[in-house]
């Protein structure tokens, strides 16, 4: 039988229908094996670059908050985003009273009030609590919450959900007002409402009787003695507005989230990385080549059907080996590689990077950084971004502070320091020289980072109770001292350190 194969004796049928057949029936082993190794089974949450665009195109506040919210849980550039911005302040507080020289005010009031003041900031927890706040201002684009004083001193942001608040107006304190949805109590169950009895008890008494008395307007018995919704009266008393003292609104411009628009360069970074990732794969994929041989009068030596068994035999052989594809045609085996330039994809990758980055108005070196010069200046445009939305917090805590602790002959006026965890060396330095100058000495305290209140009380037990003002002798400062005795000056610039020196004296040290 080989002898006659080998000779020629064999013939390869010539009828058409059975080679389309056959080539046809190739063809499908190889694509069934295909599709039960590569085929995706589960379907992306995320949205494509066009779904995106029609959502800020349209400038709805709600589908943009969704938008924010779906790329906070499910990219880690965007979270990691709002948490550098949010979590940049240090948010050390100073409280300075401001005097009506005309009225000279009490001076153990002045500073009583002053004293209970930083007690109160100090209450808040805004070292943890303003961050968080800042965190949800960012993802929804506003933060909605309810100032609760509890028995024992503290005090609680309560939040509130943004899907059942509002703010139309400001209060002239210059804080934005709070208005409350009643309905967010209602739960309905078919016709019959029920009030969340047990989330409406956390609440403070002004809502829970402004939400009994909407709940009995828009409400009726039928004669089933359940109680039904009025459609009719459902808006009538809807919207409750709340006391500044109780409310809490802070946004930045507007209510929508600032960096919304960003969402859209993420799903251009993560489509061409999926391109990326494709071609790495197709780097290591292989095509067994498996060629029918020919007589020499250019006669197959197999038939069709005989060289399809063989096709799907070495299929079913490499069935287990993801990398490696098979390949039926006319003449000897060999494995080919697929390879192609990838440089193309990949600058194009960097520039969908880059359009990120520029998009949310932040360098790249935050996350990667190659040069210190670059990320240093960028985190002071990044700073002045964070302070700026920061002010609406020093508007809100002045407002309480003073609501508690003013008097007709002085006012308090709180403020959050321009410090971040980058910069707190440098504004200490510069306070601390202010000091030795005869500027304040409590501002290069807090800038140290210590708690105003903390502060004030250790000045009292140093000079009142201890008496080491008259007992230590200060340290000596440079521009007191001309430089210690027996010290030779060596002249030159201050050696710079850390972040100070750019990447050209880096450069330079390190080929030493």
């Amino acid at each position: 039988m080989l002898e006659e194969v080998l000779n020629g004796a064999r013939k390869t049928p010539r009828d058409f229908s059975i080679f389309k057949k056959s080539l046809e029936d190739i063809a499908s082993a190889s694509l069934n094996e295909y599709e039960r190794r590569w085929k995706r089974t589960t379907k992306t949450e995320r949205k494509t670059s066009e779904e995106i665009d029609e959502i800020l195109l349209n400038d709805n506040e709600t589908e943009l908050r969704e938008l924010s919210r779906l790329y906070w849980n499910a990219s880690g550039l965007y979270r990691r985003l709002l948490i550098y911005i949010a979590t940049m302040l240090t948010y050390d507080t100073l409280i300075i009273p401001k005097i009506n020289h005309a009225k000279s005010p009490d001076k153990e009031k002045l500073i009583s009030n002053l004293t209970n003041a930083s007690y109160f900031v100090d209450n808040l927890g805004i070292e943890q609590e303003l961050p968080r706040v800042f965190m949800t201002m960012l993802i929804d684009g506003v933060y909605y919450g309810l100032f609760k004083e509890c028995e024992n001193g503290k005090v609680i942001f309560q939040d509130l959900s943004p899907n059942y608040c509002r703010s139309r107006y400001k209060s002239a304190n210059n804080l934005p007002v709070l208005e409350l949805d009643l309905s967010y109590f209602i739960t309905i169950e078919g016709r019959e409402a029920t009030t969340r009895i047990d989330e409406l008890s956390l609440y403070p008494k002004y809502i829970v009787k402004a939400y009994e008395k909407y709940f009995k307007k828009i409400t009726k018995v039928d004669r089933r003695g359940k109680t039904i919704i009025d459609k009719n009266k459902l808006e009538d008393g809807r919207w409750l507005i709340i006391p500044e003292s109780l409310g809490i609104v802070f946004y930045y411009k507007d209510t929508k989230p600032f960096f919304a628009t960003v969402t859209k360069s993420i799903e251009d970074l993560n489509e061409y990385k999926g391109i990326e990732k494709a071609l790495d794969k197709q780097e290591l994929k292989k095509i067994l080549l498996q060629r029918i041989p020919m007589d020499s009068n250019g006669e197959l030596l197999f038939t069709l059907e005989e060289a399809e068994e063989m096709h799907k035999a070495a299929v079913k052989m490499l069935r287990n080996n993801p990398d490696i594809d098979v390949f039926t045609s006319l003449a000897e085996t060999e494995i080919l590689d697929l390879q192609d330039s990838k440089q193309a994809n990949r600058d194009n990758l960097e520039k969908v990077e880059r359009s990120f980055f520029n998009e949310a108005g932040v360098s790249k070196n935050l996350f990667a950084s190659d040069g210190t010069t670059a990320l240093e200046y960028s985190q002071i445009v990044d700073f002045a971004l964070a302070y700026d939305m920061s002010k609406v917090f020093t508007t809100f805590l002045s407002y309480h502070v003073n609501r508690k602790f003013s008097d007709k002959k002085f006012f308090l006026e709180v403020t959050i320091l321009p410090i971040t965890h980058y910069n707190r060396e440098k504004i200490f330095e510069l306070y601390l020289k202010g000091a030795q100058y005869g500027y304040s000495k409590i501002t290069a305290g807090v800038a140290a980072g210590m708690k105003q209140s903390n502060l004030l009380n250790l000045i009292t037990l140093e000079n009142d109770y201890l008496d080491l003002a008259s007992k230590m002798v200060p340290l000596q400062s440079s521009h007191t001292t001309s430089g210690k005795e027996g010290e030779e000056d060596k002249g030159g610039a201050p050696k710079k350190d850390g972040m100070e020196k750019s990447d050209k004296t880096r450069q330079n040290e390190e080929s030493k």
